[in-house]
């Protein structure tokens, strides 16, 4: 019998434990989503001014996070230039467009900028959920990436869910999850960009 694991507990020891390594006390950061935030379970505790974006105005409003921003992640409402570190935690698989949120996160991180970058992936099919309203778009690895090391040569990845662990987090709200697992890339934009 495999135990249900909790993406929220994965997220914080994880992802967070590296997200804490990459920003400084000093760092201008910015985050995409506050879904977290918004259902209470990720609480945004990290070294530096963080600025949340979010596309949901609603979300915007019931999320506990400092600075939050209702905007487009696909035409971010900041300057060229403005950030010391990027962070997507499984945002940018919620759209097709992948290669847009990369434009932006590279437009707008600081020469030498860092970015960590976490996404469902797997070895060629997209995937569904039945859980939440909008698609769930698991890339294939591949493509991804290429796109990923197009704007961000330096990224250095690793499985971060593995496909049996995918199965225990999802099970009972995604269908067809069997070769799905989730890499992170952690990168920066070089200094002559």
């Amino acid at each position: 019998m495999q135990t249900k694991v909790s993406l929220a507990e994965y997220i914080r020891t994880y992802l967070y434990t590296q997200a804490w390594l990459i920003c400084r006390q000093t760092d201008t950061i910015l985050k995409a989503d506050l879904w977290n935030e918004e259902k209470g379970e990720v609480p945004l505790e990290l070294p530096g001014k963080i600025f949340n974006v979010e596309f949901s105005y609603l979300r915007t409003l019931k999320a506990k996070a400092p600075r939050k921003i209702c905007g487009n992640i696909r035409a971010l409402p900041f300057r060229d230039n403005t950030f010391d570190v990027a962070l997507d935690l499984s945002t940018i698989d919620h759209q097709a467009a992948y290669g847009a949120f990369l434009t932006e996160y590279h437009r707008v991180l600081k020469p030498g900028g860092k970015i960590l970058v976490a996404s469902w992936l797997t070895e060629g099919t997209i995937y569904t959920t039945t859980e939440i309203a909008c698609d769930q778009w698991v890339f294939d690895d591949k493509d991804f990436t290429q796109e990923v090391l197009r704007y961000f040569p330096d990224a250095k990845s690793h499985i971060f869910v593995d496909k049996e662990m995918a199965k225990a987090i999802w099970a009972g709200s995604v269908t067809n999850m069997d070769g799905v697992y989730m890499k992170v890339f952690i990168g920066s934009k070089c200094v002559s960009c």
